[in-house]
């Protein structure tokens, strides 16, 4: 290709130096549009690696210091807590990586900037724990930006980010179509597209797909109680093809031991199961994509029975470090159908090992008596091989505030101080903000405890507005606080989250304009319409995207907001309500067929943001193919002898459902009450698997109460 000819050569509406594919030829060398950071790998060698008890931000913040990826950043503005590494690519519409494009925080220049390199890579330090905004800029292409949900200590990785030209047509013949592995956008395209056609019939949603059929098994080699613990003995550990060799030193009880998964030829492996041995006529191919350590790894495989894929890792991060410890695994499976224009994705995690520490240092042996103790992950690597996971053992409950005796009603300045000092009177509802504050709602205030313990109060309700149970959000986007007023139909949102003067007067309405839904209603009480004019019903649980679409549960409804501020009912109809439409027993239920009975609080998935809801003791999902499945519970017309024996989580029968939160790796934790008040927390897994978390009483089903004085006594006695 001639770079000097000011001629398209290659028809991607690009000449000489402005087309990427210029920059390595020497008369680009220097040009503005060609100008690039620098790569990391090459930054980190000239550097010393991190010692092996270093932080995650001790490992990236290398990214930021001078002459290296990411210029003019402030480095007091990042938390060591929550920093945290976006990467990814620009591409044109061809597919191809754009050099030279400015990466930068949208609207905060205190960040700095990044220039996309060779292939159009960019990495950008970030502080997580909520939805960051990326803009993208560089003549001749169209600004843009791109929202994505970042947690603490993780290097996320972006789809692709496709560019425009400025006088390009999106609807051009020349654009392709970029799948982005990316299953939060895809369940948020879905729904945004649900809005778009709402009167849209059942043959534009993916029916043939069976969430209960296809969906992947894994297997990982990660077993922290299977290997070691037997210094004295030669030993292969068939289940992680580990080889232990044990040699006693003369003379006293100490022993050299070796393993071989300390060599650096073991790869940690996840086995995955994709398909099972019938597969619909329908299925033409299967995508895997798995991120880890800011790595991605993509196969597409084309659809067969009993498809086996097998990941094997190398232990180092996306900047060849080293890493120690246990990682998370992001594994996105997507099932494409000739009848379906995207594929349906389903997302789990594993758990991969990464390095040990070589403790003793004498050419890959050890001295069985040498531990180890990596204070990041709590884990104690003892020198006989076994490890002990401080996180995987009995919790204990930590009181973050209370005293145990309740405040008064009327709680003037004396209640803000020390967190572990205040009373509270009743608290009912709880939401995490991005640095680390908790919200509480304590009956007539709502509380914010700092990340340093301390608790103020940012807002007081009336007595009329604490009547019904109200629910709290944090918008990942802006880190505005959201309450929902059932007594009022509305939703509020917080005005000042510090230094708040008076908290009375510290909310402004944002949906509702106050007058109440009525079934039958002729307008649809506001659906495609400003949601600040719509009515609601009664207003409950609340969960915020990252592209700041909210969802409300709103009496027998699920309602969205989308980021234009247009309200629509996601489930559910305004209709009088003559029959009742039950979760299914083993399956899915389309969700414009679905009646729900009273849904309350809602969660998003970290992972694919999926939404999840409760109602009448089920916790539901709401699928990116518009489908309604049970996630944990058994509904009540169903026995429990498991007619959906798939799924793992259905023999499992919970009690009254009080509350739900997501973990920052997909893990669902579900509050739970029985008839007899015994309150339980379970958690159920990114697989469906359900266990119990905090709570459980052994024996408690031979325990009968003798309710004329009081106490309790062992039914088998």
């Amino acid at each position: 290709m001639n770079c000097k000819d000011n001629i398209d050569n290659d028809g991607d509406g690009m000449t000489d130096c402005s087309d990427s594919e210029c920059c390595s030829h020497p008369a680009c060398a220097e040009h503005i549009m060609c100008l690039s950071s620098n790569d990391p790998v090459e930054v980190l060698l000239r550097k010393q690696p991190p010692s092996v008890t270093a932080s995650f931000y001790q490992r990236v913040k290398f990214l930021i210091e001078e002459n290296s990826v990411q210029s003019y950043a402030h480095m007091d503005e990042y938390s060591e807590n929550r920093v945290s590494v976006m990467r990814g690519q620009v591409i044109t519409p061809q597919g191809l990586g754009i050099v030279g494009i400015r990466v930068s925080v949208d609207r905060d220049s205190r960040f700095g900037f990044t220039l996309t390199r060779q292939g159009g890579w960019f990495d950008v330090l970030v502080n997580g724990g909520g939805a960051v905004t990326l803009q993208f800029q560089r003549s001749p292409f169209r600004p843009l930006t791109r929202t994505v949900f970042v947690p603490w200590n993780r290097i996320v990785v972006l789809p692709p980010v496709q560019m425009q030209l400025s006088d390009d047509d999106e609807s051009s013949g020349r654009s392709i179509k970029v799948a982005p592995l990316n299953p939060a956008l895809t369940f948020l395209n879905s729904i945004l597209y649900h809005f778009a056609d709402e009167q849209a019939d059942v043959s534009k949603i993916c029916v043939e797909h069976d969430h209960e059929e296809l969906k992947p098994q894994l297997i990982s080699t990660w077993m922290p109680n299977g290997v070691g613990a037997m210094p004295g003995k030669r030993v292969i550990f068939a289940e992680t093809q580990i080889v232990q060799e044990s040699i006693q030193i003369p003379g006293s009880d100490l022993h050299l031991t070796y393993q071989s998964s300390q060599a650096s030829g073991y790869l940690s492996i996840v086995r995955m199961r994709l398909t099972a041995e019938k597969i619909p006529k329908t299925l033409t191919h299967v995508h895997v994509g798995v991120e880890i350590e800011g790595a991605l790894h993509v196969k597409t495989y084309e659809a067969d029975p009993n498809l086996i894929h097998t990941f094997a890792w190398n232990k180092r991060n996306v900047y060849r470090q080293k890493v120690y410890g246990v990682t998370i695994a992001r594994i996105s499976v997507g099932y494409q159908h000739s009848t379906c224009k995207t594929p349906v994705w389903i997302t789990q995690t594993a758990k991969l090992q990464g390095y040990d520490v070589d403790i003793s240092d004498i050419g890959g042996w050890g001295l069985d008596i040498h531990h180890h103790y990596n204070f990041h992950e709590g884990i104690l690597q003892k020198g006989d091989g076994s490890t002990l996971h401080m996180k995987e053992y009995p919790r204990t409950v930590k009181v973050v505030m209370g005293t145990g005796l309740q405040r008064p009603l009327n709680c003037p300045d004396h209640c803000n101080g020390i967190a572990k000092d205040a009373k509270l009177l009743t608290p009912i509802a709880l939401a995490s903000g991005p640095d680390g504050s908790l919200y509480v709602g304590d009956f007539n205030l709502v509380r914010r405890i700092t990340p340093d313990g301390k608790v103020y109060t940012i807002l007081q309700l009336s007595a009329t507005q604490v009547s019904y149970q109200y629910y709290l959000a944090v918008s990942p986007a802006d880190g505005h606080l959201y309450i929902s007023d059932p007594e009022r139909h509305q939703i509020l949102r917080l005005l000042r989250l510090e230094k708040v003067k008076d908290p009375s007067i510290n909310s402004e309405p944002i949906v509702g304009s106050g007058q109440r839904c009525i079934p039958g209603d002729e307008g649809n009480c506001g659906d495609g319409g400003p949601a600040l004019q719509a009515r609601l019903s009664h207003p409950k649980g609340l969960a915020i995207a990252a592209d700041r679409t909210m969802y409300i549960a709103d009496g027998t409804n699920i309602r969205a907001v989308d980021p234009k501020g247009v309200i629509h009912t996601l489930i559910g109809h305004h209709g009088h309500h003559n029959h009742w439409s039950p979760a299914p027993c083993s399956g899915t239920l389309m969700a414009n067929q679905a009646q729900l009975q009273w849904p309350t609080g809602l969660a998003l998935s970290p992972l694919d943001g999926s939404l999840h809801f409760i109602d009448d003791r089920l916790v539901l999902r709401l699928t990116s193919d518009m489908k309604i499945r049970v996630v944990a519970g058994t509904p009540l017309h169903c026995n429990n002898n498991g007619q959906d024996k798939t799924n793992k989580t259905s023999e499992n029968v919970l009690g009254t459902v009080l509350a739900m939160a997501f973990s920052p790796f997909g893990d669902l934790y579900i509050a739970d009450s029985d008839s007899r008040r015994v309150n339980s927390i379970r958690v159920v897994d990114t697989a469906g698997n359900m266990r119990y978390f905090a709570g459980k009483q052994e024996g408690l089903g031979s325990l009968t109460c003798d309710c004329s004085n009081g106490n309790t006594v062992n039914g088998s006695t």
